[in-house]
């Protein structure tokens, strides 16, 4: 039987999560990603990833305190990382933060003027909620069921501070994350596009299922 281990992530596994993060934005339906912000060399935006995750702020997607890793056959496969909105402040100052130790105040300014002509698209996080989000899977790894372990073991340790609801931004068009977290349980509840008329051109994206 193959063995799987779900498992927090430590400091030790920074360098994997970085390049987690990026590949989680190849889906081929993002209107923005990291790489169109920074526009930097791969090696220099993993290098800066690596120093943004290497701080022990809770409540925000850019720490690695906030990823569980799947593990299979002691393999490093997959990782997901869940937090509570508003839990710690509010998770886009603290990954604002954790950007600037990462890339510098110019870098991220400059990214953030980039990632502005998409504000369209963009939907605030509800307060209380379980966001998960940088959900990644190795190519070779994939369809064995490692982020329905992830997601479970989220909602649990979630469910278990008393959080009630969890919620998933996902890009529109990608159906396969879409029919993956139905299949979990979740609905869509919010919609953002670029133009609603021509809903081909993109969009975001909310999808939420109760935790109680």
């Amino acid at each position: 039987m193959n063995e799987i281990v779900i498992r927090k992530a430590t400091r030790e596994d920074i360098p994997f999560l970085a390049k987690m993060i990026l590949l989680a934005e190849t889906s081929g339906k993002e209107l923005i990603s990291y790489r169109d912000m920074f526009d930097l060399p791969e090696e220099e935006l993993i290098k800066g990833f690596e120093i943004a995750l290497d701080n022990d702020q809770l409540g925000h997607g850019l720490t690695y305190l906030t990823f569980l890793i799947a593990e299979y056959e002691g393999n490093k496969a997959a990782t997901a990382c869940g937090y509570v909105e508003g839990e710690f402040g509010s998770s886009n100052h603290l990954m604002t933060g954790a950007l600037i130790t990462g890339f510098g105040t110019e870098l991220v300014v400059n990214a953030y003027q980039i990632n502005s002509k998409f504000k369209k698209v963009q939907i605030a996080k509800t307060l209380g909620t379980l966001q998960i989000d940088s959900v990644a899977t190795l190519s070779e790894f994939r369809g064995k069921g490692l982020y329905k372990l992830l997601f479970e073991e989220h909602c649990k340790g979630a469910k278990s501070t008393g959080c009630g609801e969890l919620e998933i931004q996902v890009w529109a068009g990608n159906d396969i994350a879409v029919s993956t977290n139905i299949k979990l349980g979740c609905e869509i509840i919010k919609e953002k596009y670029l133009n609603n008329e021509e809903k081909n051109l993109g969009g975001r994206l909310v999808m939420s299922k109760r935790l109680n």
